[in-house]
């Protein structure tokens, strides 16, 4: 019997080292989105824009340990992917610029540079005060911040002038506690000599959902895990401003959904936490953005029906809406939180972004995965100015589960909608795993449309 189960034993190692020769792990596609989350733009020293693209291999085709892909694409060079008939070439050609495998299961994205070339100031004060300077953002580089949930990686991504990506060894595990990395939100600070570059990744998932809140310092690259948070954490805001970083949390109770912060320059231990069930009830947090003054904060909520949650002790989302909040300072120097306004918006909560407008309140807009739309809410009017859902054919014009979310201001001549200035919209369909195009003039929110489609349709 021993012998017979050390035969059916070499043979079983035969088999398996006869199929890893015949299937070698395939990577992620170089030219292709695949079920894409995480999306950010850069715009590079020559003038022309780079779209980053965290594809997550969804559905493990590929190997789970190179499945992942970051994309970094030149959409304008892109081809038009929409059919004829709507504008476009049917081509889903991608003009790439850099390409990195990683693990599957991606989230979130953010990048540092030392100069921003859009408002020709200082991206991260932290980073062009280095002495010497970093040689990559010396060379007008950049920093891309991307994780992988299957491997519990983080990844530092150098992206050159071109936008041409290097990963070579980059990838650092997190504690083994710190599972799930997600969010990605790079914070930089200055003040009284002191100063900090570091980008703050949260974990969907922890033993006893304890919270945690990696911190990878982008001059060193050295990750570290960060003092225990109360509650688990799913995305952060950063306020430059007034240095406050803002966690939202994942799983809240039926009375408690904490909103986070603390100053990014003090030791997070220096928490300070409101609690949004006490004006909204039957609801948890989602994500948030901050405007450029930091006096207003946009917080998504997902809500739940608080009977039936009371009745069977599970929290299952029935909506969405974005809390308009009031984000003052108080004597004591913590925002004053006053919830100025209520908007329902929709069930799946993707991602908001927020589009600002000079003398005038922000633009911001939201997906919602499940309804396969697309909303545009103007603080201004204080009302919903757009949505784009379901087209004539009923199908979803946006393709199915758009979430990933990214803007960008482009100048007068570089727009498909016109000849003057106009906002950019980048939006991620999950299950079409392409990309659509969208642009607005930020006077005339209601002017929102689709302009053109990149990548190609997943089979």
């Amino acid at each position: 019997m021993a012998d017979f189960s050390n035969r059916i034993a070499l043979l079983a190692l035969a088999a398996a080292a006869g199929c890893s020769d015949a299937f070698p792990p395939l990577p992620g596609p170089s030219d292709a989105f695949y079920f894409p989350v995480g999306l950010a733009v850069r715009r590079l020293p020559a003038g022309n824009t780079a779209l980053l693209v965290v594809s997550t291999n969804f559905d493990l085709r590929y190997d789970p340990a190179i499945g992942g892909t970051l994309l970094a694409v030149d959409p304008d060079a892109s081809a038009d992917a929409r059919p004829a008939a709507q504008g476009g070439s049917g081509n889903g050609t991608l003009q790439v610029l850099g390409h990195v495998p990683i693990g599957s299961f991606g989230g979130e994205v953010g990048f540092v540079q030392g100069f921003d070339h859009e408002t020709g100031l200082p991206a991260c004060d932290a980073m062009t005060g280095l002495v010497p300077p970093d040689p990559v953002i010396a060379a007008g580089g950049a920093y891309v911040v991307v994780t992988s949930r299957n491997l519990q990686e983080v990844y530092r991504v150098a992206m050159s002038a071109e936008g041409s990506l290097t990963c070579e060894g980059c990838g650092q595990k997190t504690t083994p506690q710190a599972m799930d990395p997600y969010g990605v939100t790079v914070a930089c600070a200055s003040a009284g000599g002191q100063q900090s570059a570091k980008a703050y990744i949260t974990h969907l998932r922890t033993p006893g959902n304890v919270g945690m809140l990696s911190e990878l310092d982008l001059i060193t690259g050295q990750l570290t895990l960060g003092p225990p948070f109360p509650y688990s954490t799913y995305s952060t805001a950063y306020d430059p401003a007034h240095r406050r970083l803002f966690v939202s949390t994942r799983i809240g109770t039926l009375n408690l959904s904490p909103l986070i912060w603390f100053d990014v320059l003090l030791p997070s231990t220096a928490l300070s936490f409101w609690n949004v069930v006490q004006d909204v009830k039957a609801s948890f947090t989602r994500s948030m953005v901050v405007s450029e003054d930091g006096l207003t904060g946009y917080l998504a909520v997902e809500l739940y029906d608080y009977n039936t949650a009371a009745a069977a002790g599970t929290l299952v989302a029935n909506g969405g809406a974005i809390g308009i909040y009031d984000l003052s300072e108080t004597a004591l120097g913590d925002p004053a939180m006053k919830l100025q306004r209520l908007v329902p918006t929709c069930l799946g909560n993707g991602q908001i972004r927020r589009i600002g407008r000079p003398g005038k309140r922000d633009l911001v807009a939201a997906t919602c995965d499940h309804e396969n739309a697309l909303l545009l809410y103007d603080d201004e009017a204080g009302m919903l100015a757009a949505r784009i859902a379901l087209g004539q054919d009923g199908l979803p014009i946006l393709g199915r589960q758009p979430f990933g979310l990214a803007v960008e201001s482009r100048p007068a001549g570089t727009c498909l909608s016109g000849s003057g200035a106009c906002a950019r919209l980048y939006v991620g369909s999950f299950d079409r795993s392409w990309v659509n195009v969208l642009e607005l003039d930020p006077e005339r929110p209601t002017s929102l449309a689709l302009v053109k489609r990149i990548g190609k349709e997943r089979d």
